[in-house]
């Protein structure tokens, strides 16, 4: 393939500038809706930077809150089990009471 071009290299580089001198340079006109459009789309990549930049802060916010959560609830079930063991304890206590014997007629 490469060798099909070598013997063409000139009527090639000929085209190429015959190409480029049929463009036309742009107008004032598209230069300015060029520019316009890059920085819409500028814009719209810093638009796209910070709502990921809210969603990681969001996310952050949320594991934050969900750790405490857990934290709540891993006291809350020990303080839960102390309570029952402390339950248990006084009813291991009471019924143990002479009185308590009485009433179910042990003798």
């Amino acid at each position: 393939m490469i060798s099909a071009f070598k013997g063409n290299d000139r009527r090639f580089d000929k085209d190429v500038a015959a190409n480029f001198a049929s463009m036309s340079p742009l107008t004032p006109d598209e230069e300015k809706e060029e520019e316009e459009e890059e920085e819409e789309e500028e814009e719209e990549e810093e638009e796209e930077e910070e709502e990921e930049e809210e969603e990681e802060e969001e996310a952050w916010l949320l594991q934050k809150h969900a750790q405490n959560v857990d934290r709540r609830l891993r006291y809350a079930l020990v303080k839960s089990l102390q309570l029952q063991s402390i339950f248990m304890l006084s009813c291991d206590a009471t019924m143990a009471t002479p009185n308590v014997l009485q009433l179910v007629d042990v003798k």
